[in-house]
């Protein structure tokens, strides 16, 4: 069964066939996760997301066509949809990380940014001093 290219691979799944199901989670699902985490910042939430992905693959195998793309392409367009929706469903937004200090109007950013839940925005405002009014940029 390993000898079957994706296509045949994808049929037997659209079949209910586990062992070609399986195949296929051991041919792609780094490459899934690799982008679920590198979309969400946090494994355990990749890992959701990788497996929301092989789901709606078993779920959905035969909504796959082959003119339209390579398998790999379909499962990470499917992977990236899902990591994303799985963003807006966290309530996360992109925030700067925790810092013992306030940053000062004109202070650089910092330069390694990751994503917290929303209830943590307010803390992250906190870390900024308000900027004079005369200094806004």
């Amino acid at each position: 069964m390993i000898n079957l290219d994706d296509i045949e691979l994808v049929a037997k799944v659209a079949k209910g066939d586990e062992r070609a199901f399986l195949v296929l989670y051991d041919r792609y699902a780094s490459r899934v996760h690799a982008l679920t985490l590198r979309i969400l910042g946090e494994s355990m939430l990749a890992e959701e997301a990788t497996q929301d992905t092989f789901l709606k693959l078993w779920s959905r195998a035969h909504q796959y066509l082959t003119e339209r793309g390579s398998l790999l392409v379909w499962l990470l367009t499917i992977a990236r949809r899902t990591a994303l929706d799985r963003l807006r469903l966290e309530g996360r937004r992109l925030c700067c990380p925790i810092q013992k200090t306030p940053i000062q109007c004109g202070d650089p950013l910092p330069t390694k940014i990751r994503f917290l839940p929303k209830r943590a925005g307010e803390a992250c405002i906190s870390l900024f001093s308000p900027c004079p009014k005369n200094n806004t940029r």
